[in-house]
């Protein structure tokens, strides 16, 4: 293949991610719109209905909210510019630095070339493998956490 040719697929793979891109925004805004139409018809038709006391309704109310506020602030979180979230410094060893890019670069080339979906390092593979490994060690004790690091040698001698 010549320096051409490697250029003409590189510009190729640009314009379709470009393509790519201004059809995921464009449907979020038309994603927002739709959001506020029916959320203003949802409005007008709680207005109309007669409201009851009983228990069942309040529960299922209470429910209804706090899936809301969850809803809310996954969303938020999500709409935080990168930036301006909680920064967390790691600092690692060179055969973990190379297993996380290795992994990183592998789930950004698969989840783009499957799900036809960018994901960025810093909103979207870090948070993502951070939250999977909590979650792998949501149920280990601390002695199960330290065998295991000492096995993968991160624990230093002293």
């Amino acid at each position: 293949m010549t320096d051409q040719d490697n250029t003409d697929a590189d510009a190729r793979d640009s314009s379709a991610r470009s393509e790519r891109m201004k059809k995921r925004f464009s449907s979020r805004s038309e994603q927002s719109e739709t959001s506020e139409s029916s959320k203003s018809s949802e409005t007008s038709e709680t207005s109309e209905t007669q409201e009851t006391d009983t228990d069942a309704e309040l529960s299922s109310e209470t429910a209804d909210t706090q899936e809301t506020q969850k809803t809310s602030e996954a969303s938020k979180t999500s709409e935080t510019p990168v930036r301006e979230r909680k920064n967390l410094n790691l600092y690692f060893g060179e055969a973990l630095y190379e297993a996380v890019s290795d992994q990183m670069k592998r789930i950004q080339y698969e989840a783009d070339r499957d799900r036809d979906i960018e994901l960025e390092r810093h909103r979207h593979l870090y948070p993502g493998l951070m939250l999977l490994g909590v979650e792998s060690v949501r149920d280990m004790s601390g002695s199960e956490f330290v065998d295991r690091i000492r096995d993968a040698d991160l624990i230093d001698s002293p």
